[in-house]
């Protein structure tokens, strides 16, 4: 029988102890110690009775052999033609994309036997959460102590929105004129503000809120930091949004076109727009809701919600922009002031003025 080390596996280190970990089954082995020796003895396929070359000792030898045999029925060693080499043959593809993002797909899968929490039992932890004092993150961040600037309060355009859908798209040509202070308010509060009560009114205890934009739970933990240029009244500065007071609050200084380039890839229209608006995850909140490793999975379609409400604002109020991911994730956090321990950085919008169409000059006669 001819057998080789599995390509769908990880291994590491845990507690002193070495770990091989099936992503694809979710399956969790402890392994003595030495045996990472024997999986590189089968990184190419070979007999399985090869397990004795790992010791000259007679009873060793022998030994090795039961680890090997152990190690096959647990699918850490794959028997070629068996079912899970089939299969994975069949997923090679994903290993075009390297080892990280195969892993961190297949782990975050919910297979066929996973148990479902029903949404009682999910409440019923809420709850015990609560009264044990595992309070959840407030769902607007406490002002840090950074100046803060006031902004007016929303003025939505009077839109059709098919038209508005039919006219959203991403451009990357932006004028020079600046941004209007109520534009950018009317952007911010659409996006990222409270819709499910007055102004000022108290949240509950869990801290659920509703905003113009899907998320998992209520949880929203997808926070908005404008980095303004040009914008009427505000000076350009990089600020976070406070949708709980519907201001800006500046957490690091002025960019300029060429800063702005690097941290967004090196692609030069972005120095020319008015306003980027970058997007976080902040863990915290979220967390507090969804702690299985499915979340991850939430974190990055909340963004996608909120872009999309962005993208659809945007263009209602005369605006141009393109969402990107192309980023340095690890300049970008530098520039906002967040730790990735607690909140990283997911992607930013463009945000930019449409440029001036000159008028016809009149036939001649």
């Amino acid at each position: 029988m001819l057998v080789r080390t599995s390509t769908w596996g990880v291994l590491y280190v845990r507690d002193g102890r070495l770990v091989w970990d099936d992503y694809l089954t979710h399956r969790r082995w402890p392994l003595a110690a030495g045996t990472e020796r024997l999986l590189r003895l089968f990184a190419r396929l070979r007999p399985l009775d090869d397990a004795g070359e790992m010791s000259g000792d007679p009873k060793l030898r022998e030994r090795w052999r039961v680890v090997a045999a152990e190690l096959l029925d647990a699918e850490i060693l794959v028997a070629e033609h068996s079912a899970r080499d089939r299969l994975e043959r069949r997923l090679q593809p994903w290993q075009e994309w390297g080892r990280t993002v195969p892993a961190m797909h297949f782990a975050t899968r919910v297979l066929r036997d996973s148990p479902v929490a029903p949404l009682e039992v999910q409440e019923g932890r809420l709850r015990a959460q609560l009264e044990s004092g595992l309070v959840p993150p407030p769902a607007f961040r406490r002002p840090a102590g950074g100046p803060r600037v006031s902004l007016p309060p929303a003025s939505p355009p009077h839109v059709d929105f098919s038209e508005v859908l039919r006219r959203r798209r991403s451009r990357r040509v932006f004028g020079s004129r600046p941004i209007s202070l109520d534009v950018l308010a009317t952007l911010l509060r659409l996006a990222g503000g409270r819709v499910d009560a007055e102004a000022g009114e108290p949240l509950q205890e869990h801290q659920t809120v509703f905003k113009t934009s899907p998320s998992g739970g209520g949880r929203h933990p997808t926070e908005l930091y404008p980095v303004v240029r040009q914008v009427d009244g505000v000076a350009p500065c990089t600020y976070r949004y406070d949708g709980g007071e519907h201001a800006l609050e500046r957490v690091g200084p002025e960019m300029d076109g060429r800063a702005l380039v690097e941290l967004c890839g090196d692609q030069p229209w972005v120095g020319d727009s008015q306003l980027v608006l970058f997007y976080t995850s902040y863990l915290p909140r979220h967390r507090w809701k969804y702690r299985s490793d499915r979340g991850y999975r939430i974190l990055l379609l909340d963004a996608g919600h909120l872009s999309q409400t962005v993208y659809l604002l945007a263009t209602a109020l005369g605006l141009r922009m393109t969402f990107i991911a192309a980023i340095r994730d690890e300049l970008v956090e530098e520039a906002l002031g967040v730790d990735p321990g607690v909140e990283f950085v997911v992607g930013c919008a463009v945000i930019g003025t449409s440029p001036v169409v000159p008028a016809t000059a009149p036939p001649a006669r």
